[in-house]
């Protein structure tokens, strides 16, 4: 190959590599953060301030717990220092019907908050439902080294959720409500974290169903 011929085929390859490495930046969505999803078959979508999650109907989760060991549900993330206040309503959604599991018979769909330190590490805040239950229910649930070590719930009434977490030191407290304005604490706990986490929403489908709620009014605010 002449010494021209050679020097384009160079730069064609170098543009390849430069143009792929382009296609892979990660995906933000303003407002809420960079998407983060494992899988790729995940379609998140945002109009007018609201954000679609949409989760295919398979196993879709974010767990470390007996028989369970799954990390591939799709999550907007941006940084947190110190100090914050993280909150999201998520609006009703439909809830799974029975005989439609893709993990050890569990038919579960949840979205809220996340405050996420790594894999092994980290914390949720769901509006969740599982089938055979009439009504949906606020869960929390930590997550330190690999295991669940902290599981609270409570049911809510059908009706758009609003979900708080504040962290003021190391005390985090978890709290809901369905007009945003009279709050119920749900659970509050010690907690030594980094001093910057990430944190954002996230979606969890263990059915054969497409799950795709909706959530707005995510705000992040640092003290």
């Amino acid at each position: 190959m002449s010494r021209p011929l050679l020097t384009a085929a160079l730069i064609a390859g170098v543009l390849a590599i430069c143009s792929h490495a382009q296609d892979k930046k990660p995906q933000t969505i303003k407002g809420w953060g960079t998407i983060v999803d494992p899988d790729g078959d995940c379609r998140l979508t945002e109009e007018n301030g609201k954000l679609t999650i949409k989760v295919p109907g398979t196993y879709h989760d974010l767990t470390h717990s007996e028989g369970r060991d799954q990390l591939n549900s799709p999550r907007v993330l941006q940084e947190a220092k110190g100090d914050f206040v993280a909150q999201v309503t998520v609006n009703p959604f439909p809830l799974p019907a029975e005989n439609t599991s893709t993990s050890l018979g569990i038919c579960f769909v949840s979205s809220g908050l996340l405050i996420w330190l790594d894999g092994d590490n980290f914390i949720r805040m769901d509006r969740a439902a599982v089938a055979g239950l009439s009504t949906p229910a606020v869960l929390v649930e930590f997550y330190k080294d690999g295991k669940q070590v902290t599981t609270q719930f409570a049911a809510l009434e059908d009706k758009p959720t609003h979900l708080r977490i504040t962290r003021a030191g190391a005390k985090l407290m978890f709290n809901s409500s369905d007009d945003g304005l009279k709050w119920t604490t749900v659970h509050s706990e010690e907690a030594t974290l980094a001093p910057t986490v990430n944190v954002g929403v996230l979606a969890i489908n263990t059915t054969t169903r497409e799950f795709a709620p909706q959530l707005e009014g995510f705000s992040l605010i640092t003290k």
